[in-house]
């Protein structure tokens, strides 16, 4: 398992610029639709994020099968209604 990096949530949340656990809930990105837009892995998102995605999903309190479940939304779509890009939010 991934292990947790030295900041805090609030930390991560201040670098994006956004509440993680606000977008995903509203939202329900698919993690999967994630890896493929930023053409990295899984790893590689986490360390530039600065926590691990799947503690994320834990705080939010939902599992991701039934944040698709409920939302179904595609990536590009959920992006668009934020006003921001997928590579912004990771790279930032």
């Amino acid at each position: 398992m991934w292990k947790m990096s030295g900041l805090c949530e609030d930390d991560v949340w201040s670098m994006c610029g956004i509440y993680l656990d606000y977008v995903w809930m509203m939202c329900g990105i698919y993690l999967d639709y994630v890896r493929m837009m930023c053409g990295t892995c899984l790893d590689y998102v986490r360390m530039m994020c600065g926590v691990r995605l799947d503690y994320v999903w834990m705080m939010c309190g939902i599992y991701l099968d039934y944040v698709r479940m409920m939302c179904g939304v595609r990536l590009d779509y959920v992006w668009m209604m934020c006003g921001i890009y997928v590579e912004d939010v990771w790279i930032m």
